[in-house]
Order: C-alpha cells, then structure tokens, then sequence
C-alpha cells in the first residue's frame, strides 16, 4: 500500500471513530455501536489483501489474522468484542450506552495499535509499539469502564424509560413543574402559619386591655361618693325592705367585692328591694328570692 494509500485510508479510519464518538455523544448507541463494527470492518479489510484470505465473513478474518500471527491474542479478544457488540446492535437493534462506550473504546485502542503498525517509519518497531499502544489503550479502558459503571445505572433506567415510550428530557419536563408546585404549596403554608401565630399574637393586648378595662371600671365604683341613706342603728336588728332605684346600669354581685361573681346588670331606672347597708361601699338587696350586693351609690332612695 503506498503512502497516499495508507494516508486515505487512515483518514476513513479516524473519520469512523470521530463519528461512532459523535454518535454516542447523542445519545444514540445504537447506531454508534454499528459505526465502531462498520470501522473495524474497513480496517481489517485493508490487511486483508496482504494476508491472501479468500473469506469475507469479519469472524473468519480476525481469526484467520490471529492464527497467520498478524495481530495478538489481546488484539483478537478485542477485535471479537467489538463484532459482537455491533452484531447485536444489528440484530437486537441493543441500544445500551454501557456497549456503546465499551466498543468506541475497545475500537479506540486498536486503531492507535493499527495506526502505529501501518505507518512506514514505525514498522521496525511493531512489537514494541503494540505493546506501548496496548498498555496505554487498557489504562483508558479501564478508566472509561469505572466510568461507565457509575453512569451503568443511570442508562439502564434510561432504557427502561425509552422501552416504555418515554424519554429522560420529557420525565424531566413532567418532573419540573411538581418540582415547583409542591415548593409553591410548602410557601404557602408557611405563611399561612405565620400570619395565624401573628393574628394570635396581636389579639392579646386587645384582651388584655378589655380585661383591665373592665378591672379599672370595677374598682372605680367605690370611689364616688358614697349615697347610702343614713338608717337608725337599730336597722341591724331588725331589717326592713325599702324600694330604690338604680340610677345607672349596675352589676348586682354574689359577694361584696369587685371580683365577686356578678350575677347579672340592672340597667338605670330598675326599682329594687333595699334590705341594708352592708358597708359604706355595699348595699343588700333583693334579686330573685335572695340577697345579694351592689354598689350603693347607684341607688337613689324612692
């Protein structure tokens, strides 16, 4: 084969790999996996006629070139895993990122080890290229398989989403917008939260003041001047009922005290029983069948 031969030929090579390379970057194995196969299949095609082989069938060939000791048993090896993985994608239509990557791989690695075999100032040396080309070639291999191995799980779900009709763009366009709903709903929430804890929170001074409201008016009852007719000392003993009037809405109490229970309010103008004088601040009087107390200078004597 001339120079010119040779330099076309490794052009169509390195052009296979670069698109077997392109192939799998689009996630389209399948036919990655067949350009690495169609690739060796041109290669060994040009060592063929050096080798005076009469078979056209690429299993017969590799193993005809092994055994005229043209390549290596490792060469071999590698040369049948790459017929094999394309075979299968032909056959299966295997469209399995992990073979995918393994081929482009393995092909990788052979064309470096082919390239230096067939290149004229290399020749002497072949052996030991092949060796060098081997070495460098399994360090990648082994590199780009520790690397598949991470990614193995994520095309086998891969494919198992595309068995099913459904691709990894469209489960992530599905997945975005609950992504984004569920976040929307937990905001909510939080602030629905907060403003009931901020209503709470703002509701007790008003219940507080109401209450202190209704402590101060209490206490203010005694401090007016006091209206409670004078009686004879000796209403004590025998105690009389008068009628009187309120002069104001009034708290009727259960005890003599502002924080007595109150029992219900006589609103101004409501006539009473007045029985006596409890103290200077208290009267007695009747409500309902029973004596109970009110502030004595809302009475007004009839």
């Amino acid at each position: 084969m001339s120079n010119s031969d040779s330099k076309n030929v490794w052009t169509q090579i390195q052009a296979g790999v670069r698109e077997a390379e392109r192939l799998m970057g689009q996630k389209q194995y399948n036919q990655s996996m067949i350009k690495s196969r169609e690739t060796l299949d041109f290669m060994l095609q040009c060592l063929v006629p050096n080798q005076n082989l009469e078979t056209s069938d690429l299993n017969e060939i590799i193993n005809e070139l092994y055994h005229q000791k043209v390549i290596s048993k490792n060469t071999c090896d590698n040369y049948q895993k790459i017929r094999i993985i394309g075979d299968k994608a032909i056959r299966d239509n295997d469209n399995n990122a992990y073979n995918a990557h393994i081929a482009h791989t393995l092909l990788s690695q052979e064309v470096f080890a082919f390239s230096n075999d067939q290149t004229p100032k290399r020749r002497t040396g072949r052996s030991i290229s092949r060796g060098n080309a081997n070495t460098k070639s399994s360090a990648a291999l082994k590199t780009g398989s520790q690397d598949s191995s991470k990614s193995s799980s994520a095309a086998s779900l891969s494919k198992k989403a595309e068995s099913i009709g459904i691709s990894t763009d469209k489960i992530i366009k599905i997945a975005a917008p609950v992504l984004v709903l569920i976040i929307l709903i937990l905001i909510v929430r939080a602030c629905t939260r907060g403003g009931g804890e901020h209503k709470e929170t703002s509701t007790t001074p008003v219940t507080v003041a109401t209450s202190s409201n209704a402590a101060q008016s209490s206490v203010s009852e005694p401090l007016a001047p006091s209206t409670v007719p004078q009686t004879p000392a000796a209403s004590s003993s025998a105690p009389s009922t008068r009628v009187y009037k309120t002069n104001s809405s009034l708290r009727v109490r259960a005890t003599p005290s502002t924080t007595g229970e109150v029992i219900t309010v006589l609103p101004a103008g409501t006539t009473v029983e007045y029985v006596r004088a409890h103290d200077n601040e208290w009267a007695v009087i009747n409500y309902n069948n029973r004596q109970v107390y009110v502030a004595s200078r809302y009475l007004t004597a009839q």
